[in-house]
């Protein structure tokens, strides 16, 4: 499928279904044939939503290279916002940082004045400097995790 961006859109890349083990699946965005990284984020899986019966979780396969850690959902300068909006409300993405995505977790926005919606589990990453305002758009309140992933260069 291919998903023409648009012009303060880099690229959007839609995430493949993933078995970590035992059938526990997930959404991975990071890295695809699209894209193999954004910044530093060279992992970027969704899943859910997941219900455990007490004393049951998830049971994945041991990771094959020792030491590797992971990070889940740290609200740091790696993943700075997580963003829910009504319908119409906007959201500006500042331009400070140089490399600069949104994850639409649930939902649907579209980046003010330029074509396209954007849904669920889509990676949007945006152009470096351009100005961007997304805006909820549908029935069901878009949930956004933001990242800002690299500081702009001082000019």
């Amino acid at each position: 499928m291919i998903v023409r961006p648009a012009a303060g859109v880099e690229q959007i890349v839609l995430p493949s279904v993933r078995d970590l083990g035992h059938g526990f699946q997930v959404r991975r965005a990071l890295p695809s044939a699209q894209r193999r990284m954004v910044g530093p984020v060279i992992f970027l899986d969704s899943f859910g939503p997941v219900a455990f019966h007490a004393g049951a979780g998830v049971d994945t396969r041991p990771h094959p290279h020792i030491g590797l850690s992971t990070l889940t959902r740290s609200f740091s300068d790696l993943f700075s916002a997580d963003v829910a909006l009504r319908d119409g409300a906007r959201f500006r993405i500042g331009v400070e940082h140089a490399e600069r995505a949104v994850y639409v977790v649930d939902g649907a926005v579209e980046v003010v004045a330029e074509p396209g919606t954007f849904g669920k589990d889509r990676l949007i990453v945006f152009k470096t400097g351009a100005e961007i305002v997304l805006r909820a758009v549908g029935r069901q309140a878009p949930h956004l995790v933001e990242l800002r992933l690299k500081p702009a260069r001082a000019h």
